[in-house]
């Protein structure tokens, strides 16, 4: 296999005025190994390499998992740089090349820096940029690892789960063990599975699990291998429970069968009191969430409401929004829609050929709305099956329930929090015990395995982060693996030294060309 490392030759008579780079593998994968791990063995490496400096030469010192971190500025202290190896402790990241495009600039032509990278060499050196010099530590060592997983209530059972996973193998032959699938907080086990791993990628595996709750749960392998971070998986079962409705139309004929629509799959449920979502129409309801079609009246959801408009040409302008993911707007007659101001802040998804808003969410004091601006009636919009639909999309969105969240996630990822807007701030709590608070619209990245808990008001969700990484699984298993050592740091010269020399040279040839003149 070609590896992209630079080749110097005695032209490079320059090489150890060059900075150093000195960049530290400690992604997931380094953490494999008995007493010693790939980790050791790079810092060990590393360490010979800081030592082999001249005194005129300086260095940093950089780890790389999923993205670089500075451990040092370039300097010439050597005791600095050492504590700096010794500080760098294993990550539970994959190792992303990616982020070695950040040192493109200094690595290219003219540089001052030379880069040295010392890896376990589980991903391919092709995909390193040019200029990178790699050093290999480490051997292929047998290892087996959960690289995908999924659990999921099944509707079939009143009390019953399905469970996938596939495993990958760097064992030369077969392994055969027991999957542990155990109930998270009490350690009740729900299945004993045994199973046999091929080397290499094996086909997913798929079991019920009868009598089995929602909840969290927790897979583990049996079995003793170089990496243990991916003998486990975190997952959670999830289980939303259904979107209380509240109907506030006189004649709410329509409006009743959507929502029963819904009942049925556990999505929606109609209610009387404490709803999650309240549906009007020509009135504003004292809720916290609503939907409200026919604007009509005075209401903070509106402003400087006019006459109809005859003829609508409606423009989405937010196709993306769980509002309006499942709807065909283009099959929509905006019949009835008046000219209308929208509050400040609200978010207009569709809009007239002339900037009329004819659907929009406003959000005011906690509070937020999705007006329609039609008359459901005259547009004959109660006869359409995306009628229903709305009525379904805007309930799971004003209830952050639009994006259920995964089972669990890849370390290194990041989840979308519920709700396709942050309503209010939502309390994470971290499986190492810490809490944070995060407003923004994505949560990330998830560097911890465990379960991860958020909280709102009223809402409580979880799910779990596993390792998930198939390349750092199979350690490098199968992968032809050209090992170049890099040469000795030190072996050149600064171009001061040799231009002294040549300056001697030269006065040793004057001399000797003198002498034989004199001396003929």
């Amino acid at each position: 296999m070609k590896r992209n490392v630079v080749r110097l030759s005695f032209a490079d008579f320059a090489i150890s005025s060059l900075s150093l780079l000195l960049i530290v593998d400690h992604s997931v994968s380094m953490s494999a190994g008995g007493r010693e791990s790939s980790l050791d063995q790079a810092k060990a490496k590393a360490e010979d390499l800081i030592r082999g400096l001249r005194g005129n030469q300086r260095a940093a010192v950089i780890t790389l998992a999923s993205d670089l971190g500075f451990q040092t500025h370039l300097t010439d202290n050597p005791r600095a740089l050492l504590d700096a190896i010794d500080r760098i402790s294993p990550s539970t990241l994959p190792l992303r090349l990616e982020a070695l495009k950040g040192l493109e600039k200094p690595i290219g032509g003219g540089s001052i820096h030379r880069v040295v990278f010392v890896t376990d060499g589980v991903t391919r050196d092709e995909d390193l940029p040019t200029g990178v010099e790699v050093i290999r530590v480490g051997e292929t060592r047998g290892n087996v690892g959960i690289v995908a997983a999924d659990m999921l209530l099944l509707p079939s059972l009143e009390q019953g789960l399905g469970l996938y996973f596939q495993l990958a193998s760097s064992f030369e032959e077969s392994r055969s063990f027991d999957v542990i699938v155990r109930r998270s907080g009490d350690g009740v086990i729900g299945k004993l599975i045994e199973v046999t791993a091929d080397p290499g990628l094996n086909e997913p595996e798929i079991y019920t699990l009868v009598d089995a709750e929602a909840g969290a749960w927790e897979l583990e392998l049996d079995l003793k291998d170089a990496l243990s971070a991916d003998n486990r998986a975190w997952l959670v079962a999830q289980q939303q429970a259904p979107v209380k409705v509240r109907i506030a139309v006189e004649e709410g004929y329509f409006f009743e069968k959507a929502v029963l629509a819904f009942e049925e799959q556990n999505r929606l449920m109609m209610v009387e009191e404490a709803p999650d979502v309240v549906l009007a129409m020509a009135s504003t309801p004292d809720a916290p969430s609503s939907l409200i079609f026919q604007p009509d009246g005075t209401s903070q959801w509106w402003q400087g409401l006019g006459d109809d408009i005859e003829e609508v040409v409606a423009k989405v302008l937010v196709g993306d929004h769980p509002v309006l993911r499942s709807v065909d707007v283009s099959s929509m007659r905006f019949v009835g829609a008046r000219d209308l101001q929208t509050p400040d802040d609200a978010l207009v998804l569709v809009e007239s050929d002339l900037g009329v808003p004819l659907i929009y969410v406003a959000r005011e004091e906690g509070r937020v709305a999705v007006v329609v601006n039609m008359d459901p009636m005259a547009s004959n919009f109660y006869f359409s099956a995306w009628f229903p639909v709305l009525i379904q999309g805007v309930a799971m969105t004003l209830s952050a329930r639009d994006s259920p969240l995964a089972s669990s996630y890849v370390v290194g990822k990041s989840a979308a929090l519920p709700g396709y807007e942050a309503v209010s701030p939502v309390d994470v709590f971290l499986p190492g015990g810490r809490h944070v608070e995060e407003s923004g619209r994505v949560f990330g990245p998830l560097t911890e395995f465990g379960f991860y808990r958020m909280t709102r008001p009223k809402q409580e969700w979880e799910f779990g982060v596993s390792m998930f990484q198939r390349e750092e699984t199979l350690l490098g298993a199968g992968r032809e693996v050209s090992s170049k050592e890099v040469r000795n740091l030190a072996s050149g010269s600064p171009l001061a030294w040799w231009l002294t020399v040549f300056a001697m040279l030269v006065l040793v040839a004057e001399s000797v060309l003198y002498h034989r003149r004199k001396v003929g």
